[in-house]
């Protein structure tokens, strides 16, 4: 029932009851229209649907999922399909799939990006909510950072167009003949075979849903994408940072941070908060000591021209994994609450039988911009690693996530498993949204 409706009804409701004159009559009327907005109280839900199966030895292996709404409440997911193996390098496309009832089916996967000898990475997303676009970067060879772009719900998409001198240093580039490395296989080799030998990645982007579109201050309407490089700490070991880039022209020229935001970090998200202050949170690198590490987190107050130094959040636990962090609703825009969510393996322990510590897939609640994090619920308590967030149109949460085939394996990138429920769930029915 619209609201429109519900008003009328209460409005004849207490216009029969009061059988009064005209002018308490427009009274009761106006009082009806200015009736607070109610909690609408609905059953706690979760449901799970598998995406992508487990293939024999992991051929193809699909991992490292960034999903997006769409303006037209489609849900899009993207992956990396590892023709290989588990690998990190190889062949490895970047492929999509759709579903238009909140991810209850999912559509045959969409080649987006592929060939043979040829490895796409690190798929990142980025919705514009205002101008209906939907960003797709990525890594080319892992050594390029490319992007495409649609305007049409991810039908069809742009050329795959290299910013890479945009949003890299010269030097950056430059690192692999000071420290003696190979951080991008030729061309002309077999790349699996050359990456097995001698690699390190110089480079990375997101993954996952990771950049945002300003809505507030000064900077209103920048595009801002979390990326990160290797360089050389001042210790003179080397060492990944993460840093970003931007565009303030709906992202026909793109242009880098202009600072390191997490000298010790990884792979990163962005989410502007209620205030309008830009936050960063990011996988920690340093695994100094592996039986407690946390998330960093830095802040910028002027839409990124600036940051503080980055710090450690005490209430957010990790084993050093890619992680999400998504708006599920806000005072500024009307709501009754700021909420903040945010989903990672929460687990501080290596085991042997699991020496990347990544199991209990869970989902954190905030209701104070993440400075604390009280609630939390376990999705799957078995092993799982990276997983992206999404609202979708109904309120409804959808978390994509890489997890084992089974409680008993100590593989956490087997799988791809989309989860939806709702807040009620999350809290079990301690908290509603609004109408």
């Amino acid at each position: 029932m619209s609201l429109v409706k519900s008003y009328w009804k209460a409005f004849q409701k207490k216009v029969a009851k009061a059988r009064i004159g005209i002018g308490v009559f427009l009274s009761l009327f106006c009082a009806c229209l200015i009736t607070p907005s109610r909690t609408q109280h609905l059953d706690p839900f979760l449901k799970q649907t598998k995406v992508f199966s487990f293939a024999e030895n992991n051929e193809p292996n699909y991992r490292i999922p960034a999903i997006a709404k769409a303006s037209n409440g489609d849900i899009l997911l993207f992956a990396e399909k590892r023709r290989n193996g588990i690998a990190d390098v190889g062949h490895i496309e970047i492929i999509m799939t759709r579903s238009t009832d909140k991810g209850d089916t999912w559509q045959p996967e969409v080649l987006l990006l592929g060939g043979t000898n040829e490895s796409h990475a690190d798929p990142t997303t980025l919705v514009d909510g205002v101008e209906g676009k939907i960003y797709l970067f990525f890594l080319r060879d892992k050594k390029q950072f490319y992007m495409m772009v649609s305007e049409d719900y991810g039908y069809n998409w742009t050329p795959p167009r290299s910013i890479h001198d945009q949003v890299v240093k010269p030097e950056w580039d430059r690192l692999k003949n000071s420290v003696n490395i190979i951080n991008s296989p030729p061309d002309s080799v077999d790349k699996e075979e050359d990456w097995k030998r001698s690699w390190i990645q110089s480079y990375g982007i997101g993954p996952g849903n990771a950049g945002i579109r300003l809505s507030k201050g000064l900077k209103a309407g920048r595009l801002m994408v979390p990326s990160r490089h290797k360089e050389i700490s001042s210790q003179g070991k080397m060492v990944t940072s993460t840093h970003f880039f931007y565009s303030d022209d709906q992202g026909k020229t793109w242009e880098i941070g202009p600072n390191c935001i997490a000298e010790k970090g990884g792979e990163a998200q962005f989410i502007e908060l209620a205030n309008g202050d830009v936050m960063v949170n990011v996988r920690n690198g340093d695994l100094s000591d592996s039986t407690n590490i946390k998330r960093r987190i830095n802040i910028s107050k002027d839409g990124g021209d600036t940051w503080g130094e980055d710090y450690l959040d005490p209430n957010l636990e990790e084993t050093s994994c890619n992680a999400s962090i998504a708006r599920l609703s806000s005072k500024v825009v009307g709501d009754d609450k700021n909420r903040l969510l945010f989903s990672n393996p929460k687990s501080s322990v290596r085991t042997s039988k699991h020496p990347y510590g990544r199991v209990n897939m869970s989902v954190r609640l905030s209701y104070d911009e993440g400075r604390s994090w009280l609630i939390s619920k376990t999705i799957y308590p078995y092993t799982a690693s990276y997983s992206s967030l999404v609202v979708l149109d109904d309120q409804t949460i959808g978390l994509i996530y890489e997890r084992g085939m089974d409680p008993t394996t100590p593989h956490y990138w087997d799988e791809l498993w989309f989860a939806r429920f709702n807040l009620e769930w999350l809290t079990d029915g301690k908290d509603s949204l609004k109408e």
